[in-house]
């Protein structure tokens, strides 16, 4: 019956409705994926629901082909603790470990167990995040042992057939499932009774806008955020040597994530992590002095080492020989095995079975990996850093040593022992640097206080970013005129009375102010302000190839002291100071590396760790490097690349360039010029004419 004759006889609209209904019946057979597999079996899924370990061994084993060591089953414990009871933990362990399989696998555990509705795991960039995603996605997908026990999870998403596409309209017994399968997110499929129904698995890369707001409306219209977030390797190499980057990572991280869940609400952390670098985001992390909050550990591949390490150098020796010669190394092999005995004395490492093909022993291994680059090797596998770069003594402790080596003293608190007060102010167009140091004999000084001017909201912050700055505090005053005011502003800030640990007030004896940039606004402003204390600074760093100060002949006028001169001068009608600061700058880590309650030894005030972290992480901002030339030996200091902020360093080397013009020396009292009684200006006069008849 053609359309024309349907339309006449008045059974079109019928004809229409019931192919309709057959083209729909026809769609929803097509979307149906019902009815629901049975599990294969109940007993090995209740089995591994227990522990994580027995889910990643019955589950994953071909992706783990070699024996678990101590610290796997550690970690994979540590994991399992973390989810349960919504706890912190960071862990460090060498490259190559498996962390990240683990971690993948550990999120699938909680979700089809139903022990979590949202986990999310974190990576360093968002690629790497979405990586673990489709990872634990082909998991769902291709694993059979997986969709044979947890078919209310794994089945709804096989029977996409790889087209996220279908996931709107699929049907499981005539209801939708509701999988959700987007680049940064998955929803496991909506089945009733299944505890992994609705479950949300989530990655994110640390410094993406996934982090904040992150939260679903479930099939319940149920609002849920991440309970469970684990962190796998939270860095790039850039960002872990640099330290701008690894204040943010560490803020997103310490702020961001841990409020992912929400106000109130706990949730699981865990970070396994593998250290870059001294002072990186890893290393810091998992340094209690710093961090205790996270429980860090570190565990190093090679635990002890051999007692025949005269024999690993010649295996070393043999070893090079052979790469040169375009070998495989195979020489080195063979003297080894032909010595395993005696190499292996002593020795011990944490997963035995970690070794490349060629090799024939895990220390062989580590060995290798030491002998051919050590820097790599305390890093990558031995979660232990190389804290003395580029040549650099051992005095030069690390940020987080800097920043743990406080005394008893509250802020802004000298001690008791207190002989004088120094500060020095870092002037720059955004920003004014200060810091204040109290100083006894023998030079055993304390920080008592620092900041900026104006003051920064923020705990950890870099010049370039300040808000609010100079001109944005002074805003009808010029570069010159924001600078004047803000030092006005800062000097009447110092100049008050400090307080002894006694109570006793005192008041700073000698502050300096850098003029290397806008020197005639520094001069004028210490020519005109009434504090006497004030003094303009000039630190340059002498080199090697230049004469040291002692040697310079001696202007008019001029006073001497170790590796400083107080010069006038005439045109801007000044006194000023101009100091080695490559010489003071060596000073300050000398300082800092003797123990508190030695002479000589300088300390911050008490705070933890994490309010110091910014002061000392600029007292690290530079390397050194030990230089030979003119029969002199010099440290020169400079910037490292990654470290654009130093002026709490500067702050602190113009302290002891102020103490030191107060006479304060290592050899303390007994090597101190007396002071003396001030001399009027009148008298001064009469013994010159008295001199000069």
């Amino acid at each position: 019956m053609t359309q024309e004759t349907l339309k006449k006889s008045g059974n079109y609209s019928s004809h229409k409705h019931r192919a309709a209904q057959r083209q729909a019946e026809q769609s929803r057979a097509g979307r149906e994926i019902g009815p629901l597999p049975a599990v294969q079996d109940p007993a090995r899924k209740a089995a591994a629901e227990k522990s994580l370990q027995i889910f990643v061994d019955t589950y994953f084993r071909d992706t783990f082909p070699l024996e678990w060591s101590a610290d796997h089953k550690d970690l994979i414990e540590k994991i399992q603790r973390v989810i349960e009871r919504r706890q912190f933990a960071a862990v460090s362990y060498m490259r190559g470990f498996g962390k990240t399989s683990i971690l993948e696998r550990a999120l699938l555990w909680a979700t089809l167990y139903g022990l979590a509705d949202y986990v999310v795991m974190i990576g360093a960039t968002k690629p790497r995040a979405v990586d673990n995603l489709n990872t634990i996605r082909r998991e769902l997908e291709l694993n059979d042992l997986l969709f044979a026990d947890f078919p209310a999870a794994a089945h709804p998403i096989r029977a996409l057939d790889g087209i996220k596409n279908k996931a709107g309209g699929q049907l499981l017994d005539g209801k939708q499932t509701r999988i959700v399968w987007t680049e940064s997110r998955l929803v496991l499929p909506t089945v009733e009774g299944a505890k992994s129904s609705n479950a949300v698995i989530g990655v994110a890369g640390l410094t993406g806008a996934e982090i904040r707001g992150s939260k679903y409306l479930n099939a319940r219209l149920e609002v849920v955020r991440p309970q469970v977030v684990l962190i796998d390797d939270p860095e790039t190499r850039e960002s872990a040597h640099s330290l701008f980057q690894t204040a943010q990572r560490e803020s997103l991280i310490t702020n961001d994530v841990r409020g992912m869940a929400g106000p109130g609400k706990p949730i699981s952390l865990l970070a396994a992590v593998t250290i870059i670098a001294p002072g990186c985001l890893a290393d810091r992390l998992t340094d209690r002095a710093i961090h205790p909050e996270w429980r860090g550990e570190r565990h190093p591949f090679l635990k002890t080492w051999p007692d025949r390490m005269d024999l690993w150098e010649t295996f070393g020796g043999i070893l090079t020989d052979d790469l040169l010669a375009d070998g495989d190394g195979s020489s080195a092999t063979k003297f080894y095995r032909s010595h395993r005995d005696e190499m292996d004395a002593g020795a011990s490492v944490s997963w035995p079975d970690r070794y490349d093909p060629g090799e024939i022993s895990a220390l062989q291994h580590a060995m290798t990996a030491f002998l051919v680059d050590p820097d790599y090797f305390f890093s990558e596998y031995q979660a232990a850093p190389n804290r003395a770069e580029d040549g650099e003594s051992e005095d030069l402790l690390s940020p987080g040593d800097v920043a743990a080596k406080c005394n008893s003293q509250k802020r802004g608190v000298a001690p008791l022992s207190t002989q004088y007060l120094t500060a020095f102010v870092d002037c720059h167009q955004r920003l004014l640097y200060w810091t204040v140091c109290a100083w006894t004999d023998r030079f055993s000084g304390a920080v008592i206080d620092y900041g900026v001017f104006p003051d920064q909201k923020s705990k950890h912050f870099s010049l370039r970013e300040a808000r609010p700055t100079l001109s944005q505090k002074f805003q009808r005053a010029g570069v010159e005129g924001a600078l004047y005011q803000g030092l006005q502003a800062l000097a009447a800030h110092l100049n008050r009375p400090w307080l002894r640990e006694d109570n006793t007030p005192l008041t700073i004896d000698r502050c300096l102010i850098d003029r290397g940039w806008k020197s005639e606004v520094v001069n004028r402003f210490c020519r005109e302000n009434p504090w006497a204390a004030l003094t303009p600074a000039n630190g340059f760093g002498l080199t090697a190839k230049k004469r040291p100060m002692a040697e310079w002949a001696k202007k008019s006028g001029e006073r001497v002291g170790p590796h400083w001169r107080l010069r006038t001068d005439a045109a801007e009608r000044v006194r000023y100071i101009l100091h080695d600061a490559n010489y003071w700058k060596s000073f300050v880590h000398s300082r800092l590396a003797v123990s508190i309650g030695d002479p000589g030894s300088l300390s911050l005030f008490a705070a933890r760790p994490s309010t110091h972290r910014l002061f000392s992480e600029h007292l690290r901002a530079e390397a050194r490097t030990r230089v030979e030339a003119s029969g002199r030996i010099v440290d020169e200091w400079d910037l490292r690349p990654a470290a654009p902020d130093n002026h709490y360093f500067d702050c602190l080397v113009g302290c002891h360039v102020a103490a030191s013009l107060l006479g304060i020396s290592l050899e303390g009292d007994e090597q101190r010029k007396p002071r003396g009684r001030r001399l009027k200006l009148s008298e001064m006069r009469r013994r010159k004419r008295e001199r000069g008849a």
